[in-house]
């Protein structure tokens, strides 16, 4: 189902969550129950097919055949799971984190972590719409364009491949898309040119009240003042599958929620344009509009079947070294290592042999972590890191002072006094020892934008020649709004 299609019926979702959010008298985020650990005992965190719908398949690795889906299947890292057209699932993380799927969706457990000393979750989206309901620890939703985080937060993330486009919205929690921090209740369109989060609208509630049942304790949050004005009035299908625009303002009581029906994957609705008119439907019955308390009921969806994806297109082929991994090799070329893995039928973890070919694939690393780099041997269409020269490898740097950061920190711009808006913040990174020249990651100096009455913070790393490396977090509060 497309973000249209979804858009379409947000302001009918969102008002039945509303009539169910009235009956509570304390809002707090719903967490799943955590599933106990089964199976080896040596594995203490999993993930678990918990809710699947239409045609969801799964394999244990890249290389391997995708193969139906089974209700409570245990996925572990490396697994792979997609939902064709009109089809849901639903993975159950054994801390109770849960990631709903949407339709024509596909992502990878890049990293899992097996103990539950470190809730740490890492998923790579090859295309499609996901949610994840955090339950403790971190989860990274990587792209080809950048990494989305959560932390304690329900997070959307959407890729679509075709148009090279990622789509990023932070309900509750704390949320980012590379160096940008997305704050509860925005989101970040086109996140791989956009550095500027903006409030959700009507219509972004509307679609995860529509996808997410846990949200409906959150339902509240699309009354907030400027939300209802971007509501606008929907569009919804009769019985016969015809597109008829509802009547009602988004300021009316909607249907009393113990009558609501669920709606299944609907067929696409037509837009109001002008004066509302019905579509005419295929079938000769005559299209009329639902009374405000009567259900709609849409028509059932054969099981679909899938499309063959496209594999990445291989820019070139690697000779393993003595002592490279899939990170030093990935950093080389500025290519994910997660996809070099996938690429070549093995884990992220998996140890290389000297000698060992490696295909490399057209799949850019777009935030590339400090570390080791190794020696290219082919020009790679993006930027990776500088590998070392075999002269400066050969010279010992003499260790100097230890390397300390600090940060200059300005609201620049004509928006720093106001309490209304985004304010701008130049960061800059100061170094004392160490030995130059340094590294910075992502940059010595940053502009960034956060909404006002936010707290600024972000992280810098830097890496000097004698080999030190620190990480240090920056803030800032905003003085307008203390």
């Amino acid at each position: 189902m497309t973000r249209s299609l979804y858009a379409r019926y947000a302001w009918l979702a969102l008002a039945a969550l509303l009539a169910a959010s009235c009956q509570r008298t304390l809002i707090t985020i719903s967490t799943p129950t955590p599933i106990g650990a089964v199976g080896t005992p040596a594995v203490e965190r999993f993930a678990v097919l918990s809710e699947f719908s239409g045609a969801v398949e799964t394999r244990t690795s890249a290389g391997a055949d995708w193969e139906p889906a089974r209700l409570q299947q245990v996925l572990a890292e490396g697994s792979e799971l997609r939902t064709g057209p009109a089809s849901r699932a639903t993975m159950l993380l054994t801390e109770g984190t849960k990631l709903y799927l949407a339709e024509d969706s596909e992502f990878t457990f890049g990293l899992l972590n097996p103990h539950l000393d470190s809730l740490l979750t890492a998923i790579k989206l090859k295309s499609g719409l996901v949610w994840v309901l955090m339950n403790g620890g971190a989860l990274d939703v990587e792209t080809p364009f950048g990494t989305a985080t959560a932390r304690g937060a329900y997070l959307s993330v959407e890729y679509f491949p075709d148009n090279r486009t990622v789509n990023v919205t932070c309900l509750e929690g704390v949320c980012g898309f590379g160096s940008i921090l997305v704050p509860a209740g925005y989101k970040l369109p086109d996140a791989a040119d956009n550095t500027a989060p903006q409030p959700m609208s009507f219509e972004d509630y509307g679609v995860w009240g529509l996808n997410v049942p846990e949200s409906t304790q959150l339902a509240y949050l699309g009354t907030q003042p400027g939300v209802l004005e971007t509501a606008t009035a929907p569009v919804v299908a009769t019985a016969t599958g015809t597109a008829v625009p509802t009547t009602a303002a988004p300021t009316e009581s909607p249907p009393p929620a113990d009558t609501a029906t669920p709606l299944p994957s609907p067929p696409t609705p037509v837009p109001p344009t002008g004066t509302p008119t019905a579509v005419p439907p295929t079938a000769p019955p005559t299209a009329v509009p639902p009374s405000p308390t009567q259900p709609v009921i849409l028509p059932t969806v054969a099981r679909p079947t899938f499309t063959p994806r496209p594999a990445y297109a291989i820019l070139g082929q690697h000779i393993v070294q003595a002592g490279e991994t899939l990170f030093c090799i990935g950093r080389g070329y500025g290519v994910s290592p997660t996809d070099i893995a996938a690429a070549n039928n093995m884990s992220t973890a998996a140890t290389l042999r000297s000698g060992q070919r490696l295909d490399i694939p057209d799949a850019p690393w777009r935030t590339i972590s400090p570390g080791p780099v190794c020696a290219t041997q082919f020009l790679s269409p993006y930027p990776g890191l500088a590998a070392p020269t075999a002269t400066s490898a050969a010279t010992v740097t003499p260790a100097g002072p230890p390397l300390a950061v600090s940060f200059g920190i300005l609201c620049v711009g004509d928006n720093c006094d106001s309490r209304e808006g985004i304010y701008t913040l130049r960061v800059e990174a100061l170094v004392s020892g160490g030995v130059a020249p340094f590294q910075y990651s992502p940059a010595q100096v940053q502009q960034l934008d956060f909404p006002h009455c936010t707290t600024g913070t972000g992280t810098v790393t830097v890496t000097s020649a004698d080999n030190q490396i620190v990480t240090k977090t920056w803030s800032y509060e905003d003085p307008s709004c203390r």
